[in-house]
């Protein structure tokens, strides 16, 4: 592991409570998943950081294994309490195998996500069915470049329920996964102030939704997160469609520069 950031000074109140969650349902949610009874835990905290889990990030066919592994590294340490992936429908099956392959069995693998925010709302999703204690500190893991933006993206969808640490890898070569990464970054410079805010006006509204007739706190936390799905749905796809656009007028100007180049050298041969 590169480093281990600390984000939010969550206080832990001792060892969580034993946890006896529905395996049936549990098993239901999450098509890739397997879970077992978990049996209390003798970790010492004062020397070792303890996680309600480590939660891994999907990154494609390439990255998700790599990822994973690190992630069954840092768990065999004995830092955690549940090992956690949130991957796609491709990569999701492969990070199943190579844990099954370890012998490590209190485990969920999740293949519904696509975006970093849908890691962070299944996986939140995940660690509700799970009866996590509110305030109970988690890790996710992911490649160094995408740590930032993906620590961000949780605070985002935790809103303070869960503590939140960050395992940054190395990452693996990837000039065009990270080439992107590095394009988003120069946006969210402008934008990063206004998380603070954003996650406060959140808050508050999920605490009003939860006042009125037929609600509760449980269903204005999900009508809250589907407001930021379908949000980041159509912002990813405007970022998508205009890099992609952006992408093919490069190209075609590269090509006219060419062409250009090319007849002016023809004609100072001549």
């Amino acid at each position: 592991m590169e480093c281990l950031t600390n984000i939010l000074l969550a206080d832990r109140k001792g060892k969580s409570e034993k946890l006896n969650p529905n395996l049936d349902r549990i098993l239901n949610s999450y098509s890739s998943g397997n879970y077992v009874n978990y049996e209390n835990i003798t970790s010492n905290y004062s020397q070792t950081p303890h996680y309600y889990a480590i939660i891994v990030l999907g990154g494609g066919l390439d990255h998700t294994p790599y990822r994973v592994k690190e992630g069954i590294k840092a768990f065999k340490q004995g830092i955690a309490e549940y090992l956690i992936v949130t991957a796609g429908t491709d990569d999701a099956p492969i990070a199943k195998e190579i844990i099954k392959n370890t012998g490590i069995d209190k485990y969920i693998v999740d293949d519904r996500s696509k975006t970093t925010l849908y890691n962070a709302l299944y996986a939140k999703e995940i660690l509700r069915n799970l009866h996590a204690p509110k305030d109970t500190l988690v890790a996710i893991l992911t490649e160094e470049p995408h740590c930032d933006r993906a620590i961000d993206t949780f605070n985002l969808i935790f809103r303070g329920k869960y503590g939140i640490d960050a395992i940054c890898i190395e990452p693996l070569p990837d000039p065009y996964m990270w080439g992107k990464e590095e394009y988003v970054k120069r946006i969210r410079k402008y934008i990063h102030p206004l998380y603070p805010l954003l996650i406060n006006f959140l808050t508050y509204s999920e605490k009003y939704l939860s006042y009125l007739p037929g609600m509760n706190e449980e269903k204005a936390e999900k009508m809250v997160d589907e407001f930021v799905r379908s949000t980041s749905d159509v912002i990813s796809y405007l970022f998508n469609t205009t890099l992609k656009y952006a992408n093919k007028v490069r190209e075609y100007i590269n090509k006219v520069i060419g062409s250009y180049r090319s007849y002016v050298y023809a004609s100072s041969s001549s």
